[in-house]
């Protein structure tokens, strides 16, 4: 039996000396993309709190604003991370 994430898969249960056919209906939640899982996330981590997570999007975006327009002006240093700083 497929399955295909977002349709029914349909379970059949065994005939029982009758004509009826029982049937269970299976629904596969839909595909979450990145951004729908990042905004969850962002949500979660500040407790529920909408209002919350939007300021701290906003207050994160104005940083790497910054920093872009640093490094555009060639005043900043970009950071590089080596497997050995990872250990």
């Amino acid at each position: 039996m497929m399955e295909r994430h977002g349709l029914p898969k349909i379970a059949r249960q065994p005939e029982h000396h009758s004509r009826e056919v029982l049937m269970t209906i299976h629904f596969l939640p839909p595909k979450t993309d990145l951004y729908d899982a990042a905004v969850e996330d962002a949500i979660a981590t500040c407790n529920g709190d909408l209002r919350g997570a939007l300021k701290a999007l906003l207050i994160l975006n104005e940083h790497l604003e910054a920093k872009l327009m640093e490094l555009q002006a060639g005043g900043g240093t970009v950071e590089r991370r080596t497997t050995q700083s990872l250990h």
